[in-house]
């Protein structure tokens, strides 16, 4: 973007609102003429300030919209980090607990205590129940 100032000290050395040229009653109309032309050069240098100023006004504003906005971005990303932080120790809390049931239970499979306190090896079991039924008198082979 170019400069709106860039040729502002060059008009300042026209425009010397306490010195009227020297001589100036000689020639009225070149007196007249200057402080026509200095008035106009402090016009314009008084627009392009004006113009420079709603410039840096609008920057001003657009940055201030883009900093709220990028405010509010992070805070629905924290606030979704948050949320997934805890999600993640949630899960992790019950993968835990599922790791400590689970160690238990092989470890109660492991010393015979599963199911019953006196439980006995599948084949001394169902021998024992063969036994019982026989004791009875039912007749198990013909179910098999």
């Amino acid at each position: 973007m170019p400069n709106p100032l860039a040729h502002a000290p060059a008009m300042l050395t026209v425009i010397r609102p306490s010195v009227m040229p020297r001589l100036w009653w000689l020639n009225p109309w070149a007196s007249a003429k200057y402080l026509y032309s200095a008035a106009t050069a402090l016009k314009d240098y008084a627009d392009r300030t004006d113009r420079v100023l709603d410039i840096q006004k609008s920057v001003i504003e657009d940055q201030s919209a883009e900093i709220a906005g990028l405010r509010h971005k992070l805070a629905a990303a924290e606030s979704s980090r948050q949320h997934w932080i805890t999600k993640h120790d949630r899960a992790y809390a019950v993968a835990m607990h599922n790791e400590r049931v689970i160690l238990r239970l092989e470890d109660s499979i492991t010393a015979g205590t599963a199911i019953n306190p006196d439980a006995r090896p599948y084949h001394a079991a169902s021998e024992r129940l063969q036994d019982e039924a026989q004791a009875r008198g039912d007749d198990l082979s013909s179910n098999v």
